[in-house]
Formats: C-alpha cells, sequence, structure tokens
C-alpha cells in the first residue's frame, strides 16, 4: 500500500499544482484588468479628442456611398452635420449608382454637396476627366471636386512611379476646374500626402485621411477623424466615415461662397 495513503495524507505534487494553478488564475485575473483599464484610457482619449475637434473645429461632414444605403439628410443635419461629400465615379468605368439620387435628395436640405471621384492608376487623366464629365455632369455641388488618390489592389508604395502618376494627377487637376469652374482638393494618407505636396503638385490643397500633426499648414482643408461615426437615422444608428473642415465658419462661409 502506497504510504502516503496510509498516513492520510495528501501528495505533495497536488498543492504545488494547486498554487500554480492559483498564481496563473491571478496573473489572468491581472492582465484583464489591465487590458479593460487601457481599453478605458483609449477610450477616454479618443472621447477627449472627439471633445476637442468639435470645440476646435466646427464644421463636420461625412462621405457616402452606395453601401450606405438611403440616408435622411435633414437628420443628419440635426445632428450638426454641415456638409456631405458623395462618392461618384472611380477611374474611368466605375460610376456610384446611389449618387444622383442622394445628390437630387440632399437639395432638400441645407447641407453643403461635393463630388469625389477616385483616382485610377491604370487610367490617363483624360479618361478619367471625361468619365466624371459624362457621369456627374452638372451635379459637382458648391465644395471643391475631391480627387480620392490612395494605394489598392497591387498597387502599393514600392509600385507606383510618382513621376508618372504625378504629371497625370496634376492633368486631372487642371481639366476639372477648367470645365467646372470649381476648386479640387486631393484626399489622401499623410505618407501620399508628402509625396506629393510640393514635389509634384504645388498650390494645391488637400484632405487628409488620417491624423495630420500640423493642422496650421495652410494647404489642408479637410480631415478624417471618425471612420466608423455613429449617427442616428430613422431610429437606427448608421456608421459613417466623418471628417471636419481645417479652419473657422468664417473661413467656411467663404468657401462655400466662392471667396
Amino acid at each position: 500500500m502506497d504510504s502516503n495513503k496510509r498516513s492520510g495524507k495528501k501528495p505533495r505534487f497536488n498543492l504545488k499544482i494547486l498554487r500554480r494553478k492559483r498564481l496563473v488564475s491571478l496573473f489572468i485575473m491581472l492582465a484583464i484588468v489591465l487590458i479593460g483599464y487601457s481599453s478605458y484610457l483609449i477610450y477616454q482619449q479618443n472621447q477627449n479628442q472627439q471633445t476637442r475637434i468639435l470645440n476646435d473645429y466646427p464644421v463636420h461632414g461625412v462621405t457616402i456611398n452606395q453601401n450606405n444605403g438611403t440616408i435622411d439628410f435633414q437628420q443628419l443635419q440635426d445632428q450638426k452635420i454641415s456638409y456631405i461629400y458623395l462618392n461618384a465615379t472611380s477611374g474611368a468605368t466605375y460610376f456610384d449608382d446611389s449618387f444622383n439620387g442622394n445628390y437630387n435628395r440632399a437639395q432638400g436640405s441645407n447641407l453643403v454637396v461635393g463630388a469625389i471621384h477616385t483616382y485610377s492608376f491604370s487610367s490617363s487623366a483624360q479618361k478619367q476627366f471625361d468619365f466624371f464629365h459624362k457621369k456627374v455632369d452638372s451635379n459637382n455641388g458648391t465644395l471643391p471636386i475631391c480627387i480620392d488618390v490612395n494605394y489598392y489592389g497591387k498597387y502599393k508604395s514600392n509600385s507606383i512611379s510618382w513621376k508618372k502618376q504625378g504629371t497625370e494627377i496634376k492633368k486631372l487637376m487642371r481639366l476639372l476646374p477648367n470645365t467646372y469652374t470649381s476648386k479640387v482638393v486631393i484626399r489622401t494618407s499623410p505618407k501620399i500626402y508628402k509625396v506629393l505636396e510640393g514635389k509634384y503638385i504645388k498650390e494645391s490643397h488637400f484632405w487628409i485621411t488620417d491624423k495630420v500633426d500640423d493642422l496650421k499648414k495652410n494647404n489642408v482643408d479637410f480631415v478624417d477623424f471618425n471612420n466608423d461615426q455613429s449617427l442616428k437615422i430613422d431610429g437606427s444608428e448608421i456608421q459613417l466615415n466623418e471628417s471636419f473642415y481645417n479652419g473657422s465658419r468664417k473661413d467656411w462661409n467663404k468657401l462655400i461662397n466662392g471667396n
């Protein structure tokens, strides 16, 4: 018969296992607490950032495409949204099916409207302009026409000839104002902004899609700050990409009045 059984004592290794399990459980609990606290700090930081943006940059807008469904623009306006940008065309072949419907319905609100063209690295500036002009016609709105320049698919930072693409973007920027008598803003990431700004495209205005280190730059007109902003439409919450105008209301009024 085993000596531990004869003496009525529990095997010593069980106590070691029990202590190890308690120690592991303690570490897990501490990890959960730390993760929860870190998440809370991140949430608070985001809330503080949004509060600061709301206070410092009062003019806010959203970007809308066909995936967002039918939207009541009056309800957007009631939630302190001042402008909307509608996805219109991409390259020389794609047209957002919701553009015309959204544009027409937006006319019944006081929201300021703009149109977005997504730049294609595989189509010429002339073909992209012709397609935009054909599809959008005169429904380009009051805001500067937006050219969205970002990487996609196989087109990455190491596969782009910016000397070539910079020339094409510059050409597209000349074609649009000549027809629409409208300003143009380039929507892009901070990294592409550093590539284009000054070197390939001079005297242009930009819309930055991520955090900007220096909001005092005179050529940054818009900044994205919440890609999944929840807004209530007809009692349901929808997520829209929210941006703000990088200036005061006085500057904003000058922009939309063409000054």
